[in-house]
């Protein structure tokens, strides 16, 4: 059917979900779940398998594509260590486990966390169960909770029905508005924050 990815075959795996980021200028959609990471390139609408022995074995991890840098920045979900966020450098092609100063203490967040890239404050914004925004700095090396005035929103489990799965993918940045979207929960309110 046109205007459909075709299923991801070639590396899917039973499991917790993957790291999932897409690049917003080719469209492309790459994936890193455990010992598996792959592409899905638009132009081809074809998946390819990049390697089938990754040793840094990641899922449910906050997951941002940083365009300044063309890399992938994954934080907390399954199999992390602390003060440490995980790097797939597209152009090298390599991963590497990166130490930084978490003071936010969200590397170890196993909650289904959601991550999106800021290209204006250059910055990854993470968002977890708690309904706390926390900033990730790729500069600094160094993580922060998010100040923020007006209605917070509640932790995902707190609304009527509850989400129990977490907020990946629910965290987005809006470039035209300058700001983050997150929906807590299918039941919950859409929250903005501005964040330029």
């Amino acid at each position: 059917m046109p205007g459909t990815i075709p299923n991801n075959t070639v590396f899917t795996a039973a499991g917790d979900p993957p790291c999932v980021a897409r690049d917003p200028l080719t469209g492309d959609i790459y994936s890193w779940h455990t010992v598996r990471r792959g592409k899905w390139t638009r132009a081809l609408n074809a998946w390819t398998l990049i390697t089938s022995n990754e040793s840094l074995q990641l899922a449910r991890a906050a997951t941002a594509f940083d365009t300044r840098r063309q890399c992938i920045w994954c934080i907390g979900g399954d199999n992390t260590t602390a003060n440490t966020v995980y790097k797939w450098d597209l152009v090298a092609g390599i991963t590497s486990a990166v130490t930084i100063t978490d003071s936010a203490g969200i590397c170890q967040v196993t909650n289904y966390p959601s991550g999106c890239y800021d290209p204006i404050n250059d910055c990854m914004w993470v968002v977890t169960g708690d309904g706390k925004l926390y900033k990730f700095d790729p500069n600094a090396l160094t993580t922060s909770i998010a100040t923020m005035t007006g209605s917070a929103p509640l932790a995902n489990t707190a609304y009527s029905p509850g989400n129990t799965t977490g907020c990946n993918g629910r965290l987005k940045y809006v470039e035209c508005l300058k700001g983050v979207a997150f929906t807590p929960a299918w039941a919950a309110p859409t929250f903005f924050a501005r964040t330029a």
